[in-house]
């Protein structure tokens, strides 16, 4: 009895057909590939972490700009927090960053996965189907680059 196909479509136009034992045979061999997981894991790190570097990059904007908006319409508070902030000594201002980056990073971590969950799911690493699609290509010689789809195709459905 025949077996089922899988049909490769590439930018959504069918470039070939592969039996479906060979294409399961493909994805088994790439899921048993450790170094796709590390890969998949530091992407996902890179996702996530990408968002808090940039929040925490926004502070010194922050409170510059709060600097500012105080120097317009308060300037006498804000004559105050400089001299405060001169007043005080080395270990009162440095624990004063660290409490600020303390507070910062989780919710720069909480705006990362935040993205992660409701952003674009296309932008999700998939090393997995990367490499499948570049297996599957090279076992049909096709050179174009894009979105390569797979259907697979009971036997008895081909007609």
């Amino acid at each position: 009895m025949p077996a089922s196909i899988a049909r490769i479509y590439v930018n959504d136009i069918e470039v070939g057909t592969l039996p479906a034992d060979q294409y399961e045979w493909i994805v088994n061999r790439v899921r048993a590939q450790k170094r796709l997981y590390l890969l998949w894991l530091g992407s996902m790190l890179k996702l996530i972490l990408r968002p808090v570097l940039r929040y925490i990059s926004w502070i010194p904007g922050i409170i510059a700009g709060m600097f500012l908006v105080m120097a317009v319409l308060q300037p006498g508070e804000l004559a105050l927090i400089i001299d405060e902030i001169r007043a005080a000594d080395s270990m009162a201002i440095v624990e004063g960053l660290r409490m600020l980056v303390t507070f910062t990073i989780p919710v720069g971590i909480f705006y990362g996965i935040v993205r992660v969950i409701f952003g674009n799911p296309d932008r999700l690493p998939d090393p997995f189907g990367d490499e499948i699609s570049r297996w599957v290509r090279s076992e049909l010689e096709v050179p174009t680059e894009g979105r390569v789809t797979v259907q697979l195709v009971p036997h008895d459905a081909r007609a």
